[in-house]
């Protein structure tokens, strides 16, 4: 989700696992994509997950945004205090 989350331009990711010592499944390839569904224990409708990993993206963005403008109060605060 990282990179997702890093670079807007990339679209999707390949995810591949070797491990010889397992023959039942010795290669996992995964393709993720934005629009990935993703599970949620929070987002759930009907027993399906409903959350993609752009929605969690744009979660993290909107948070960032009121932590970002939180700080900023705080610094201006702190800026006019008087020693």
């Amino acid at each position: 989700m990282n990179y997702f989350a890093v670079s807007p331009e990339v679209e999707e990711v390949h995810w591949i696992s070797y491990c010889p010592f397992r023959p039942e499944r010795e290669l996992v390839i995964l393709k993720f994509t934005r629009n990935t569904v993703i599970e949620s224990k929070e987002t759930k409708k009907d027993g399906l997950v409903v959350v993609t990993i752009q929605d969690k993206i744009n979660e993290g963005a909107i948070k960032l945004q009121k932590l970002e403008k939180d700080l900023n109060e705080l610094i201006n605060n702190f800026k006019q205090l008087e020693f």
